[in-house]
């Protein structure tokens, strides 16, 4: 099944009574593909986040030619932020580009106010850490660790 398939909201997911996950495939990708992961959370150990973002890159030649953003705690169930990779692949990793994305990461999203955050700050929140999860990737260059 799909990973998408599996969450059906808050604490609650489509497994039958009595089934469990017993194996969790992740595709292999091409050498120089990086990701990083940003969690926001008041400690850096043991704390739920506030908000959680991870970012898979596969750059060629300074243009974006495969992206994933997986974005947690900013809805009912972890989500792609699908406009946001749209707005990215194929295109040059500009800074402007980025900020195109990381704006509709920001839209995409719908948290709730909770005690953790408001709506509002974990939405500008998704925005900055798309941002900075791009840059860091970026920085690391195309065959360093990024986070």
């Amino acid at each position: 099944m799909p990973l998408t398939d599996l969450f059906a909201g808050p604490l609650r997911n489509t497994l039958s009574s009595g089934e469990i996950v017993t194996e969790i495939r992740i595709p292999t990708h091409r050498a120089g593909s990086r990701s990083c992961y940003i969690k926001l959370s008041p400690r850096q150990t043991l704390d739920l986040a506030v908000v959680g973002v991870a970012v898979f890159l596969q750059e060629n030649g300074g243009a974006c030619e495969e992206i994933r953003i997986g974005l947690g705690a900013v809805g009912p169930t972890p989500m792609r932020a699908l406009a946001a990779e749209s707005a990215l692949r194929g295109t040059r990793l500009t800074p402007e580009n980025i900020d195109r994305a990381a704006r509709a990461a920001a839209e995409e999203c719908s948290p709730r106010d909770s005690i953790r955050g408001s709506a509002a700050y974990r939405r500008d929140m998704v925005g900055v850490l798309v941002k900075k999860a791009i840059r860091k990737i970026l920085a690391a260059g195309p065959s360093g660790t990024a986070c």
